[in-house]
């Protein structure tokens, strides 16, 4: 191939142009004169409407600027955002729905610089703490409102904190919030601090405990012996009992679809014997996740009411009175006319009463009886070694222990009926299991707090009651 070439001279124009930079001109401004000898500067402006601009218009060189394709923002990042706004506002939203004056919030992924805009939407006006000294992220907020409750912060670490709270009411007690890891092993550092914290003053556990207690825990996913000891040992030697739960008995799942959803328990509400008996009347509803992770917890303390009328209860203790089966047989064999149904009815109301009059007289006073009982045994026993040739004390003493035996069996059967065990051993009735067992079961068996048929929540007596009857007498009519 042969290059062609050409010359300056040889082109159509004749010569080279060169591109020269104009000089700046001046720009000039047409100036009127006013009536009164004023020199004013008149505007110029064009057909369109458009004001010449009065000052040339300068460029400036230099190095080419990169076209950005992409703004500074991860657009993966923009469902984040809207999500923890999401979950800050139900958080409010579930404040306000429960009056709730105490807030725990765990997990909550908001960074130390954003923290402030977290006190401002959801606790104004409230006090406020967290973790983040302890841990880089930051992984637990307490919030109360000052006027319902008096908090001392007592201690703290990456995985809980600890705190002495006094409410309105005036009962004091120690309140540990709770977020363990997800490592086992560093979850051994959770259960000795609170083994550390360990007292017989009133005290309640809550939180996130990252593992199960017990086999039937989790849902889809086997339970490992392993994960079950240490927080079990942890908590019965801290004397640590579930306060009494209604709503989602599994209060987490991790979404996915299938066989392999899993459901786990792993979030508790615990106290001491001190603080339940303290607190006699309390319940945790653990309700739908909504927009959290887990389902919110709502822990609620009633007003004490024992009043009332109380239902007739036959115990089996009766049975040990020498009187027992002359007294009903006697109320029972009660002439009555009437209808078989009127006649019913009424030998049952006589054998009440019947049965009440024979409490009052052997049985009143249970724990007492079985105590004095024992007391005349030891006192019998001692006098017989006192006397040792004196048949009438010898014979005494075989009296004392007779009736013992049959006050204690008594007693026996009533703790075992109050507990609602079937099983019971010796000396048992000498430890505290019996009478936790008691109290456990009067917390289960109370309803202090319901959803109407309305789906309206009711926390009062008289709404619990309405809600009951509103249901039954739509299923009875």
């Amino acid at each position: 191939m042969q290059d062609v070439w050409s010359s300056t001279t040889e082109c159509r124009q004749g010569q080279k142009r060169v591109w020269v930079r104009k000089a700046p001109q001046p720009v000039t401004v047409p100036i009127q004169t006013t009536a009164h000898g004023d020199n004013v500067v008149s505007p110029i402006v064009d057909q369109e409407g458009f004001q010449r601009s009065l000052r040339p218009i300068r460029v400036r060189v230099g190095l080419e600027t990169p076209v950005i394709t992409s703004n500074a923002f991860q657009v993966l990042e923009a469902p984040l955002i809207d999500n923890e706004g999401l979950k800050q506002n139900e958080v409010k939203h579930f404040i306000q729905k429960y009056a709730v004056g105490l807030v725990g919030l765990l997990e909550h992924k908001v960074k130390i610089s954003n923290i402030g805009k977290l006190y401002q939407n959801v606790f104004a006006n409230w006090c406020f703490t967290r973790n983040s000294s302890y841990h880089s992220g930051g992984r637990i907020v307490v919030g109360w409102k000052a006027g319902r409750f008096t908090v001392n912060i007592a201690a703290a670490s990456s995985q809980f904190v600890h705190f002495h709270v006094t409410p309105v009411s005036g009962r004091q007690a120690f309140c540990t919030f709770v977020y363990a890891f997800n490592d086992a092993g560093m979850r051994k550092d959770l259960w000795r601090d609170l083994l550390l914290l360990n007292t017989q003053d009133p005290w309640i556990v809550c939180g996130d405990l990252n593992c199960v207690m017990a086999l039937d825990n989790r849902i889809g996913a086997p339970v490992r012996h392993s994960d079950i000891v240490d927080v079990s040992n942890c908590m019965h030697a801290c004397g640590m009992e579930d306060i009494k739960c209604v709503g989602n008995l599994f209060t987490w799942n991790n979404k996915q679809q299938g066989n392999n959803r899993v459901f786990s328990k792993i979030d508790r509400f615990m106290a001491n014997h001190a603080w339940q008996s303290c607190f006699l009347v309390a319940e945790v509803c653990f309700m739908p996740e909504g927009h959290f992770d887990h389902s919110p917890g709502l822990f609620s303390v009633y007003p004490r009411d024992d009043g009332g009328k109380k239902p007739f209860k036959y115990f089996t203790m009766w049975k040990s009175s020498t009187v027992f089966s002359d007294t009903v047989k006697q109320a029972w064999n009660t002439q009555i006319i009437g209808t078989k149904m009127f006649i019913l009815i009424n030998k049952l109301k006589r054998v009440k009463q019947a049965l009440k009059e024979l409490n009052k007289v052997g049985f009143i006073d249970i724990h007492g009886a079985d105590l004095r009982a024992y007391q005349n045994m030891v006192n019998a026993q001692s006098a017989m070694h006192n006397n040792l040739t004196d048949q009438g004390v010898a014979d005494a003493e075989l009296t004392a222990i007779q009736e013992y035996k049959e006050k204690h069996k008594a007693y026996l059967a009533f703790l075992s009926q109050k507990a609602k065990l079937s099983w019971l051993k010796d000396g048992d009735e000498n430890t505290s299991f019996f009478p936790q067992s008691i109290k456990t079961r009067k917390m289960q068996n109370q309803v202090y707090s319901i959803y109407d048929m309305k789906g309206e929540w009711k926390d009062t007596a008289d709404g619990v009651s309405q809600a009951f009857l509103e249901y039954y007498k739509l299923k009875c009519y």
